[in-house]
């Protein structure tokens, strides 16, 4: 959401809001326990895909509530996406994935485009928008983790 807002140029509003310090840390103590599993690496592939989705969605959303153009939402979308796996796999000294994998800016670019289409071409709401953007994104992970498997 910090990178979303900055680009549209609003104030780092999440900063000033305490929801989102308590969502970090609330996922900090679920990864950890998660990770102590014996499936930890699946449930962190659909987590990680599944914040990708919908920030990418929201991001796309967002952009168009902030007055950009296509390419602008698309951009904000996919960046809104996969700027926080960047920033956590560089943290934790490893390859980002968004280099790594080709179904992951691909998809989060895909699933803003399709946000973008409803969100032109329907009276959906805008957050049900977002989520079929969102859904895009998780099928075209899932079909990479599947072919890989």
């Amino acid at each position: 959401p910090l990178v979303r807002d900055g680009l549209l140029g609003y104030a780092a509003f999440t900063l000033n809001q305490g929801e989102y310090l308590g969502a970090c840390v609330g996922g900090g103590i679920v990864g950890i326990l998660i990770g102590q599993s014996s499936r930890g690496w699946l449930s962190f592939f659909w987590l990680d895909s599944l914040g990708l989705a919908l920030g990418a969605g929201v991001g796309t959303v967002k952009g168009l509530m902030g007055g950009l153009g296509p390419t602008g939402c698309i951009l904000v979308g996919v960046l809104g996406g996969i700027v926080g796996g960047l920033v956590r796999d560089l943290c934790l000294g490893d390859m980002a994935r968004v280099v790594e994998e080709e179904m992951y800016a691909t998809a989060a670019a895909l699933g803003g485009m399709v946000t973008l289409a409803l969100l032109l071409l329907t009276s959906l709401p805008q957050w049900q928008n977002a989520l079929c953007g969102a859904v895009l994104v998780l099928i075209l992970r899932g079909m990479r983790k599947i072919k890989t498997s």
